[in-house]
């Protein structure tokens, strides 16, 4: 699969329902961004994204942690925006390319999946551009290696890693 100039690696998400939030997001921001264009060079910050998706047909109720209209409306997306948590849904999507933004990205995830949503976002979804396995296994360990195990939780990533989505199950 092409986006834009980007590889996707062909290989699916374990879970049908991320590989389809997966490619509904992709879809989504295609047609927000660039519709004239066939390929991306930058992508927009992840601020951007959430106020554009807010700001049309795929944002039906965004604030922040909110229900978009992505995928049939039942995901929320993170970053949340100024001073609100939005609605808890089943599935979470974390936007991640902004620098530097990556340990707030998972405080943001771990405040919903541990307190504000506990016990109904039960899958996330993290597109990034960046990573860090002793940021991932800090939060791992204070908090997603628990919910895991008491509310059986799944964190995926598609990581983008020059031009090709690298799709990985975290937990």
């Amino acid at each position: 699969m092409r986006w834009f100039g980007y590889e996707v690696e062909d290989k699916l998400f374990e879970d049908g329902e991320i590989e389809e939030v997966f490619r509904s997001v992709l879809r989504a921001l295609e047609e927000l961004f660039y519709p004239y264009e066939e390929r991306i060079e930058k992508l927009p910050p992840d601020e951007e994204i959430v106020k554009r998706i807010a700001e049309t047909e795929y944002g039906d109720r965004i604030e922040g942690v909110s229900s978009s209209s992505i995928y049939g409306g039942n995901i929320n997306i993170i970053p949340a925006r100024e001073n609100s948590r939005g609605q808890c849904s089943k599935i979470v999507v974390v936007f991640c390319f902004s620098r530097g933004k990556l340990d707030t990205r998972f405080w943001e995830l771990q405040n919903l999946m541990s307190l504000y949503c506990r016990g109904i976002t039960k899958k996330a979804l993290i597109l990034t551009n960046q990573w860090n396995n002793k940021i991932w296994e800090d939060y791992f360990d204070k908090v997603f290696r628990f919910l895991l195990h008491t509310d059986g939780i799944k964190i995926f990533k598609a990581q983008l890693e020059g031009r090709r989505f690298i799709k990985t199950c975290l937990v």
